[in-house]
């Protein structure tokens, strides 16, 4: 199955942010904690694997709301929904009117009391 061709712009690092690593911590460098520009609504998501787990996120949706996709972030290893490259990711989108669904795997983040474990690369 192919996909329609769209207009897609090619990814290009920006200096002094080379690489995944680099841009991964770049929040954490520059130490960005403002508030979102958006409303927010805490969501819990039981799961269906029988685990009695659930995993929590926050809806986001921008204060003059645009046409698109709803945004699914999630976060990486040992991180959360309030890691800070998910909150500028999400910062990025809703100042372009995008509604952002930040979502915490299980026992990460506010899902970590709703879990009985921990989510894994595995």
């Amino acid at each position: 199955m192919s996909l329609p061709a769209r207009n897609i712009i090619e990814f290009k690092d920006r200096t002094p942010w080379w690489g995944g690593d680099l841009q991964t911590l770049r929040n954490e460098l520059l130490n960005l904690r403002t508030p979102l520009p958006s409303h927010s609504t805490a969501f819990e998501f039981p799961t269906s694997d029988g685990s009695g787990d659930s995993l929590t996120g926050t809806f986001e949706h921008p204060f003059q709301l645009g046409t698109g996709p709803l945004i699914l972030l999630i976060h990486g290893l040992t991180g959360s929904e309030d890691s800070s490259y998910v909150r500028e990711s999400a910062r990025f989108h809703l100042e372009r009117g995008r509604a952002v669904l930040r979502l915490n795997l299980r026992g990460a983040g506010t899902s970590r009391h709703l879990s009985r474990g921990y989510y894994h690369a595995g």
